[in-house]
């Protein structure tokens, strides 16, 4: 019997790698874009029978961050970002930005800020206007697409080559104390940015992750050593970290154990493949990736069983 709750193939004739899943702030809609086509696909992930609703849009898709409480996906293109309520095919005006922006994240107020140029911007709740909110400190802007915004707490976390550097809206750094690997680190957000996960180690096939409460760093948990993952979720709270390593799905339940249970697949249309992309839900009860040919949910009872004594 599959452990997919729910799977959602990409036309194959269409070139184009899925960039991310994003979940609305109830955990029922997974929203999943292709750049290169323009396509954004919204999944049901209450009902396995549900058909995704899937639109194309008039320009690249740059970013899709959900709101905090309102049931709004933003998407970012390349002159502005639009709301779309979460599905329905109901498609807002654009709203301009001052340069694209490829990274972005809501605070808890309803916030929206994003990084646009060399610039840190921000559209306050219940406004339409972006505004300038700090200058960004030009060390991470040429891997801008590659970071993790935590808004709430003003916080860019980029990994430079064999390390992770922590920058804040107000121009400043964080010193960041844990062991350096000899490779890029792996880094999550939970999705209320509590919690950071970062995945190191040295140049040997094996690294450890390490659990950080934010906005102090102060160190929660470690793992045991793993082979290095592809991509990796974190779950709210901090409870559950997803790592994915070719066709596995590693399952880490912190407060529990230090070393990972075995998520099975079971379908044979999932193919993690080599750029997939993984997030947990508000709720921490489902999971969504992005494989190479499209996306597969993974809901409670197939987190449960992966982690129950056998």
């Amino acid at each position: 019997m599959s452990a997919l709750r729910s799977y959602v193939s990409f036309p194959q004739e269409i070139e184009g790698r899925t960039r991310r899943v994003v979940f609305d702030h109830t955990g029922r809609w997974a929203a999943a874009w292709r750049k290169v086509h323009r396509t954004l696909v919204m999944i049901d992930t209450s009902d396995p029978e549900a058909k995704p609703i899937r639109l194309r849009l008039r320009e690249p898709i740059l970013r899709v961050v959900a709101h905090p409480y309102a049931d709004e996906f933003t998407v970012f293109e390349e002159k502005g970002c639009r709301p779309i309520v979460p599905g329905t095919t109901r498609v807002g005006k654009l709203q301009r930005v001052p340069d694209p922006a490829e990274i972005a994240d809501y605070d808890d107020r309803g916030n929206l800020v994003a990084i646009a140029g060399d610039a840190w911007v921000i559209r306050r709740a219940g406004r339409l206007v972006f505004e300038h909110h700090s200058a960004a400190p030009s060390a991470f802007l040429k891997r801008a697409d590659r970071g993790h915004l935590a808004a709430r707490h003003g916080m860019y976390f980029s990994p430079v080559y064999d390390h992770l550097r922590v920058f804040k809206a107000n121009g400043g750094e964080v010193e960041l104390d844990y062991p350096l690997g000899s490779r890029e680190p792996t880094v999550a957000l939970d999705p209320f940015r509590e919690y950071v996960a970062i995945a190191t180690g040295p140049d040997d096939g094996m690294i450890r992750v390490f659990l950080r409460q934010l906005p102090d760093l102060e160190p929660v948990w470690e793992s045991t050593p793993i082979e290095v993952p592809l991509a990796m979720a974190l779950a709210p709270g901090g409870e559950q970290v997803a790592l994915l390593d070719g066709e596995t799905i590693l399952l880490f339940r912190p407060q529990r154990s230090r070393s990972p249970w075995e998520l099975d697949i079971a379908h044979g249309s999932l193919a993690i493949g080599e750029h997939p992309r993984p997030a947990f839900d508000p709720t921490g009860r489902t999971l969504a990736i992005i494989g190479d040919d499209g996306v597969g949910v993974f809901g409670a009872n197939a987190l449960e069983e992966a982690v129950a004594p056998k």
